[in-house]
């Protein structure tokens, strides 16, 4: 289940400084328009609404779990590490 945690990009007031049409990285900028303006991550609410859980199928498979240390497809586990 989902639940609500504090936007990260406007500290859960919702509101921002920088207008959303400018990007992050543009360090000055000129604008008619005055702020705050909403926050875009969280729609102005001030919050966010966390990913559920991936859910757990079931066992993660070893290689003791294969007989003979042979993949599901048949094919012989590598035992070097190649970098």
């Amino acid at each position: 289940m989902s639940t609500p945690i504090q936007c990260p990009i406007c500290a859960g007031t919702g509101l921002v400084s920088r207008p959303p049409w400018i990007a992050g990285d543009i360090e000055s900028y000129t604008t008619s328009t005055t702020g705050p303006y909403p926050c875009n991550a969280c729609g102005g609410q001030g919050y966010i609404m966390s990913p559920p859980p991936i859910p757990f199928i079931g066992k993660i498979p070893t290689a003791a779990d294969y007989n003979d240390g042979r993949l599901p497809d048949g094919t012989q586990a590598r035992k070097d590490n190649p970098k």
